[in-house]
């Protein structure tokens, strides 16, 4: 089992470790999914598209959610301002409907 966090954000990277959480791999973007195998763990701000294809690979995705106000939109935030804004981890399963 790999964990790849998928994030271009130092204070996300942080905040992961900081949660203890084991981190095999960082990718700024998950340009392609021949990587993943079954049983690995990906973290990160994913489309729903690639969450589904994840899930259908066997992979578990964990969403790092956050809620950032509106004048910090677009802006690098500091590891203290993460912190403020709700920081968390979600795990999500997607299937595709018909």
């Amino acid at each position: 089992m790999t964990t790849y966090l998928v994030t271009r954000h130092p204070a996300t990277v942080d905040w992961i470790l900081q949660q203890g959480i084991q981190v095999d791999i960082n990718l700024e973007h998950l340009a392609c999914l021949d990587q993943i195998k079954a049983g690995d763990v990906v973290i990160g701000v994913l489309p729903i598209t690639i969450v589904c294809q994840l899930n259908e690979l066997g992979a578990e995705y964990i969403h790092f959610g956050l809620n950032v106000p509106r004048e910090f939109r677009g802006k690098e935030i500091s590891l203290e301002d993460l912190e403020r804004f709700s920081p968390r981890l979600e795990t999500f399963f997607v299937q595709r409907g018909n």
